[in-house]
């Protein structure tokens, strides 16, 4: 009765209330129940049918049947999987936002991403503490700890949506978004929120279907992050660095920035699987490679838009570079007194100087090992 209350009580709050008060219950109880085997193994001798003590036969009989009308089936995972998708939904909406009004654009008016106001917030509903009132003696202890749990898991949940809140709206402030710049703050925020969905589907799954569904849920991270989110991204900005004016002196070099940012996106979904994914996938040798598979062909179509922004941001910068030495009259070399040899500078040497500066330093701070070695060699052979 208390736990069912208590269930009902969130459900009408939110998904997450309601998600984290059914595992903080399937929690604490199994845990209890865990502890008064011990007692049943070491004071109770009569044995069940099949050799086990009759109190813990009775317990996991009864812990069973408490929790089969919220995890019978897929009524547990499909909460889960609506609420992710509202989450993630949300999170990106001031992203989507951008594509739909840039859609609009013709071709001939386009112009590389400005910043937008993001209007947008994801659901900022979070688990409150819930009182359990211990209103008889039998229930009094379960209650005392369901309640301490609430209290501890609070903060833990509120976490990961209050970043996404951040994110999307900027607190009581209207938010500056780059839409065309992938924020590395606003995945890691994506995947703590999936990371505690793994951890309830840990707890509330059967071992026969954890794989299944933990498979089902970070096919659905992908999705988000990699086709809803990077891939999008890095279309934007190649489309934007095709259409960018070389003959500007100021020819922006934002775009190598994306390059470092990707690449810790990358790394970040490739430590979440590895660490959150993997070991409750591993079991079903199909499942596990089918997910692998599936990560793997997003990370490599990520790859290849990487290597191409790349080459195209080297394309842009020699451009830039012949821009200003088309500009170099031979006679600009010539000293009006031809007995004084001056050494001062042309301005257009001066400007590609500074240009090819600005270049290293961005390159330098974005990109290393082989890909800023290519990079730096690529645009050293064709200013040469």
């Amino acid at each position: 009765m208390h736990i069912e209350i208590t269930l009902n009580k969130t459900q009408s709050i939110s998904d997450i209330s309601y998600l984290e008060a059914l595992f903080s219950s399937h929690f604490v109880i199994n845990k209890l129940v865990r502890d008064l085997h011990k007692i049943d193994e070491t004071m109770m001798v009569p044995k069940s049918p099949t050799q086990q003590p009759v109190l813990a036969f009775i317990l996991d009989r009864s812990f069973d049947d408490l929790f089969v009308p919220y995890t019978e089936g897929d009524r547990y995972i499909d909460i889960e999987k609506r609420y992710l998708n509202t989450t993630f939904t949300h999170a990106l909406a001031p992203f989507k936002l951008f594509i739909e009004q840039r859609k609009k654009q013709t071709k001939h008016t386009r112009q590389p991403s400005s910043p937008i106001h993001a209007t947008t917030s994801p659901s900022t509903a979070i688990v409150s503490p819930v009182n359990v009132s211990p209103s008889s003696a039998p229930f009094g202890m379960v209650a005392n700890r369901l309640n301490q749990a609430f209290s501890d898991i609070a903060a833990s949940a509120a976490a990961g949506i209050a970043g996404l809140a951040n994110a999307a709206a900027g607190g009581n402030e209207e938010a500056v978004v780059q839409p065309g710049m992938p924020v590395f703050e606003l995945v890691l925020d994506m995947i703590a929120v999936h990371s505690a969905a793994i951890r309830r589907c840990r707890e509330l799954n059967s071992s026969v279907d954890l794989f299944k569904n933990v498979s089902a849920l970070f096919k659905l991270l992908v999705d988000y992050v990699g086709t809803k989110y990077v891939e999008p991204a890095m279309e934007i900005a190649l489309d934007e660095l095709v259409a960018l004016d070389t003959n500007k002196s100021d020819t922006d070099l934002k775009y190598l920035s994306i390059v470092k940012v990707v690449t810790n996106i990358l790394k970040l979904l490739q430590l979440h699987f590895q660490e959150f994914i993997l070991p409750n996938v591993c079991s079903s040798p199909t499942t596990h490679r089918e997910v692998v598979l599936y990560k793997n062909e997003m990370m490599s179509r990520i790859e290849i838009q990487l290597n191409n922004l790349i080459q195209s941001q080297s394309e842009v910068i020699t451009n830039t570079l012949a821009s200003f030495l088309t500009k170099q009259k031979k006679i600009d070399f010539k000293p009006k007194d031809e007995n004084i040899v001056s050494a001062s500078n042309t301005l257009p040497c001066t400007q590609a100087c500074e240009f090819l500066t600005k270049a290293n330093i961005q390159a330098k701070l974005h990109l290393k090992g082989e890909n800023l070695e290519a990079f730096l060699t690529d645009i050293g052979n064709q200013l040469n």
